[in-house]
């Protein structure tokens, strides 16, 4: 008998602790993104992506095209984003973006030119072009040390990659 009391003490205890840890977690999350994105002082953000340049071997013609990963990334991103903030817009050039908002840049220095003018003051920056053939692909840290390196499949083709997502 005294175990049934005890249980039916212990259970509403254990629920009301749950949910305050719950809320207490949900408040700090919700914080942290209030406080890195300033989403509470914006409601636009504008994401900017590099564009390589493809030629189409049938025709000769040049179109701009997104890295696959990029593209992926981005999609994540717009939707974390719009929880956010109500008007995500994307850029592909750094000439029309609108800076009096927070700017996101996806893509390393070769395929984003905002990426590039950042420079080494980054914690983290890619040692080499990490898109030109046999060039080390790693990422290094202000002291040198080698955090990161692209991994190559049996048969060459490329496994896992460095990846760059900044926000400005």
């Amino acid at each position: 008998m005294l175990d049934i009391v005890l249980n039916l003490v212990a259970a509403p205890m254990g629920a009301i602790a749950v949910n305050v840890y719950s809320r207490i977690r949900r408040w700090s999350n919700e914080r942290s993104i209030r406080w890195f994105w300033r989403s509470h002082q914006f409601q636009k953000v504008v994401v900017v992506v590099g564009q390589l340049q493809a030629a189409s071997p049938s025709t000769g013609e040049v179109e701009g095209m997104v890295n696959i990963m990029d593209a992926l990334t981005l999609g994540h991103l717009r939707l974390f984003l719009q929880k956010h903030f109500s008007d995500v817009q994307v850029a592909t050039s750094a000439a029309t973006l609108d800076w009096s908002c927070p700017v996101v840049s996806i893509g390393g220095p070769l395929a984003n030119a905002v990426t590039s003018t950042l420079g080494p003051g980054l914690p983290l920056w890619f040692e080499g072009l990490p898109y030109q053939p046999g060039a080390s692909r790693g990422i290094a840290t202000a002291d040198g040390r080698e955090v990161y390196r692209s991994s190559f499949n049996g048969d060459g083709s490329l496994s896992t990659d460095v990846g760059f997502v900044a926000r400005l």
